[in-house]
């Protein structure tokens, strides 16, 4: 009796002979497909090859693959079959019309030139109608169709009667392949899902519902292969294109046979072509986003939103992601440390010396997949910038803009507009021609737009400019998932010249807020500038406190690109010409206003580099001094950037010494200064001429809280700082001088005295300060026991220390001060600082600085040495020189004591020269006197050696 494990083990018996049997037999079939396809394609070059049999043998073996469950062998072969009827559309265009008997494809598509003519003569009637965006029943006779879809025609059928045009077979070949595709990712639909799946996209954009239609729920264990998915977008757009010039081709070829009638009929037919054309392309966008839409893809929540007056603000959901869960989150914004970070490798083959990615807490599964999303949201996100691109060829004809064709496009401001000419038409069709460009909506007819979402948009500006808000913003968020900075940031950029343009300008604030600096610090000079304007005049509208900032930013940027291409030998610089320049400095300041207002209503003082806003700063010309008044003018020039004139309350060039003094001298306009665009001379004034070579330090320009200043040092790298040369500011001899010197009598047991010469010049001085600063360490000026020589009444007050306060002093007249100093060490010479105000009687306050050296050492120095004698001693005095000049002695004298007597030896009246390294010695015998001759002196001399 048989037991149930022997009927177990036959029936698994009788399945291993089935599937063996079933392998066999498909090995068979493939081998005979094989053998039949190399046959086939050796007889391509022999008459009569016919392609259409050779796809529909090559495709047989697909087909037997895909049966099986050898998807990616068949998706090779419908490839192969994609790069085979390219190659024969290329030879077939090469070689002319190779006849029906040779398998040539129909030169256009006999259903797409009636589906024109049809639309054409009804275009009239259509063109009247209203469209309602609340209605369910519009345009139901195209709405609702998949245009990519193999069971859509009997496309097999037509190519087995040869009776098929290039448009259907490459729409029939790349519908097998996103079928395989879509079975590659587990997302395979059937017609009625991706029928729910359009319409809950459109109604997602037209009303911004949530889904209505639930999605068939998978098995946990089935999850979508999101690479594939993206592949499917990658192909989609490079598709779409193709099949877009294809189509357009074949209407034309199939309209160039027939004669045109009436010129009216001829462009209305252009206009439904281009809107087939148009619509089809979109059609497909929209189809294989909602084929490639999946809850794995986890896209944020938007940011626009529409509402009416009774009822709430509601987000535009995205398809299929509302029936779970989305991420919350803002916009993902990189920060320069990521910007720069390469993107991670796989880490399938590390290189030499490194180690395979680990991913802590997640699967290597989990890590591909992650690239998968990224990938896939990238994909769909370039699919709806692709169809807002077709949405807005749509409103070019109409006159709608995005806003772009408005904005300050700064590099083209000042440029003469071409206008197309065509050289086949006489000269009096040009006005038509030119008056075309600008053609009223209602003149546009609608026939041939079949795509629902389409066909609301171009009915009127208002649909146009929300549909296109709406497709930027589904691109914003699946490029934001993807972390595509720069196409977020592109995205953002055309929301924001969106808002800019219809007038909403606090919507339009927040977006170039976050663009406006990611291309200026990418490199996109123009683009920042241009935004920058739109910006502006955004904060201008709304009176924003930030508005002032903006501004003073945008002036800056204006003006460092017009001094990066006003550089010689430059391709940008030969551009860049004056009627651009113009051209830009008009809508700059259009959008700033006043700059002196700009300036008045900062917040606070801001400081910005002189080198921003000023050019070619250099000086005109030398110091020219007056001969009224001790005072001096200097010309300097420099070329403005600025768009429009301003005025500035103060403009001070610093001039500078190198040396441990570091002596300033201040040069200012005398007046407010009003800079126009352009080169300007400033005449600047100083009445402290303070003698030395100098060097600019600083400009400056004060313009209320605004200052503009520069810096130049000798290490400066500025190509200004090498233009400004050096100055060298003397007294003239009719101007005030002081002098400090010592006194010309001086005691070695005694304090010694100071004299300060004032002399007045040509000035009739009203009243005078001097100010004396020690400059040596241990020098103490005793300035309070201070006398004036020959003038006991010019002191206007009793001296202080440090101060000399003098009264009126009359023209051409020296005042000498003598005063007493002390030092604690010996020195040679002693360093003091003169700093002198004062007033005359046409002007003032006059000023001047001065560091005297004054040698304060003995004029000669004496060494003495005695040699001892039984009954004399002989004094010998070696004289030389205190300092580098030579002297010369008259005389010497060694007076007498009580007791003892001198006597010089040799001639008592020769004239010697004494030179620095040439001391002369002088000897003096000295002896006692004879005991009659002694006595005692009642004032003994207070000097015993004396030289003349």
């Amino acid at each position: 009796m048989e037991t149930e494990q022997d009927a177990q083990r036959a029936w698994e018996d009788l399945l291993h002979r089935l599937k063996d049997l079933i392998l066999v037999s498909f090995d068979r079939r493939v081998s005979q497909y094989e053998d039949d396809i190399k046959e086939k394609e050796s007889q391509r070059a022999l008459p009569g090859w016919n392609f259409c049999t050779f796809f529909i043998l090559k495709e047989g073996l697909a087909r037997g693959f895909e049966s099986v469950g050898l998807v990616d062998d068949a998706l090779v072969g419908y490839d192969e079959l994609s790069v085979g009827l390219e190659s024969f559309v290329a030879e077939q265009n090469a070689g002319g019309n190779l006849g029906r008997q040779g398998g040539g494809l129909l030169q256009y598509t006999e259903s797409l030139k009636q589906t024109i003519d049809a639309f054409a003569l009804d275009s009239s009637s259509r063109d009247d109608e209203t469209v309602d965006l609340q209605s369910d029943a519009l345009h139901k006779e195209s709405a609702d169709e998949i245009p990519i879809n193999a069971a859509r025609r009997p496309y097999r059928d037509m190519i087995l009667a040869n009776d098929v045009s290039a448009f259907d077979f490459r729409c029939y070949l790349f519908s097998r392949q996103i079928t395989l595709l879509l079975r590659l990712a587990n997302a395979q639909s059937t017609r009625e899902e991706l029928l729910a799946q359009l319409k809950e996209q459109q109604d997602s954009i037209l009303y911004g519902v949530a889904p209505r239609v639930p999605t068939q729920q998978k098995k946990p264990e089935e999850k979508e292969n999101l690479a594939k998915l993206a592949e499917i977008c990658h192909r989609a757009l490079e598709f779409i294109p193709q099949i877009s010039h294809v189509m357009r081709q074949e209407l034309l070829t199939a309209y160039a046979e027939e004669q045109q009638k009436e010129r009216t009929a001829t462009s209305l037919r252009d206009d439904v072509i281009n809107n087939i054309v148009s619509s089809f392309g979109f059609s497909v966008a929209q189809q294989i986003l909602a084929q490639t839409s999946t809850k794995a893809l986890p896209i944020p929540s938007s940011t626009i939103s529409f509402a009416s007056d009774d009822e709430q603000k509601a987000s535009i959901p995205e398809p299929k992601t509302m029936m779970h869960p989305a991420r919350e989150s803002s916009l993902h914004i990189k920060t320069p440390q990521q910007e720069h970070q390469p993107p991670p490798s796989p880490g399938v083959f590390p290189g030499p010396g490194q180690h395979p990615i680990t991913h802590h807490g997640d699967s290597y599964e989990a890590y591909l997949a992650k690239n998968g999303l990224e990938e896939l949201a990238a994909k769909r996100g370039d699919l709806y910038m692709f169809s807002r691109s077709i949405l807005t060829n749509f409103g070019k004809p109409r006159g709608w803009s995005a806003g772009w064709d408005e904005a300050p496009i700064m590099h083209e401001l000042g440029m003469l507009e071409m206008v197309d000419i065509n050289l086949n038409d006489d000269g009096g069709d040009t006005t038509d021609k030119q008056g075309k460009s600008a053609r009223d909506s209602r003149d546009l007819p609608l026939a041939g737009i079949n795509s629902k979402l389409l066909r609301t948009a171009a009915d009127n500006s208002t649909d146009f400019y929300r549909l296109y808000e709406i497709l930027t913003d589904k691109a914003l968020r699946h490029f934001t998932v993807a972390g595509l900075e720069q196409s977020i940031q592109g995205a953002m950029s055309d929301l924001a010249v969106l808002k800019y343009h219809l007038q909403e300008y606090r919507a339009a604030t927040s977006f170039f807020c976050l663009t406006t600096p990611f291309f200026g610090e990418s490199g996109w000079t123009w683009l920042e500038l241009s935004m920058l304007v739109m910006y502006t005049k955004c904060l201008k509208h709304l009176k924003s406190k930030e508005f002032v900032r903006v501004a003073l930013k945008l002036l800056t940027k204006a003006c460092a690109t017009q001094k990066d291409h006003q550089k010689p030998g430059t391709l940008a610089g030969s551009v860049c010409d004056g009627s651009v320049r113009a051209g830009i400095s008009a809508v700059v300041n259009d959008a700033v206003g006043n700059i002196s207002e700009l300036a008045l209503a900062l917040p606070g003082d801001a400081k910005v580099p002189l080198d921003s806003f000023v050019t070619n700063v250099c000086l005109e010309s030398m110091p020219v001094y007056h001969c009224d008044r001790d005072s001096a003018t200097m010309s300097m020039r420099l070329q403005s950037l600025l768009p429009n004139e301003v005025t500035f309350d103060s403009v001070t060039l610093q001039l500078v010494t190198d040396n441990v003094a570091h002596t300033e001298v201040i040069f200012r306009a005398a007046e407010q200064t009003l800079i126009v665009p352009g080169p300007n001379v400033i005449t600047l004034h100083c009445s402290s001429i303070i003698p030395g070579l100098f060097r600019v330090g600083k400009v400056c320009l004060q313009s209320s809280h605004l200052s503009l200043s520069s810096d130049y040092d000798t290490s400066s790298s500025k190509p200004s700082a090498h233009r400004i040369r050096s100055v060298l500011l003397h007294r003239p001899a009719s101007a005030l001088h002081v002098a400090l010197s010592a006194s010309r009598h001086m005691t070695l047991n005694k304090t010694n005295h100071l004299e300060l010469t004032v002399h007045t010049g040509n000035n009739s001085i009203k009243s005078c300060e001097v100010r004396i600063r020690p400059a040596t360490g241990g020098l103490r000026m005793l300035m309070n026991e201070a006398v004036c020589v020959g003038q006991p009444d010019c002191f206007a007050k009793p001296p202080e220390a440090g101060v000399f306060r003098l009264g009126a002093l009359p023209r051409d007249s020296p005042t000498i001060i003598q005063f007493p100093y002390t030092i604690e060490q010996d020195v040679a010479e002693i360093v003091a600082k003169l700093d002198v105000s004062y007033h005359t009687d046409q002007d003032g306050p006059f000023a001047t600085s001065e560091t005297s050296k004054i040698p304060i050492s003995l004029a000669v120095g004496v060494n003495v040495q005695d040699i001892f004698k039984h009954s004399f001693m002989y004094s010998r005095f070696s004289v030389s020189t205190g300092s580098t000049q030579p002297l010369r002695l008259y005389d010497s004298e060694l007076l007498d004591s009580g007791i003892f007597e001198a006597t010089r030896s040799g001639l008592a009246s020769s004239t010697l020269d004494i030179f620095p390294d040439h001391p002369t010695t002088l000897v003096y015998k000295v002896q006692r006197k004879s005991i009659g001759e002694h006595r005692v002196a009642p004032n003994p001399p207070d000097v015993a050696f004396a030289l003349v």
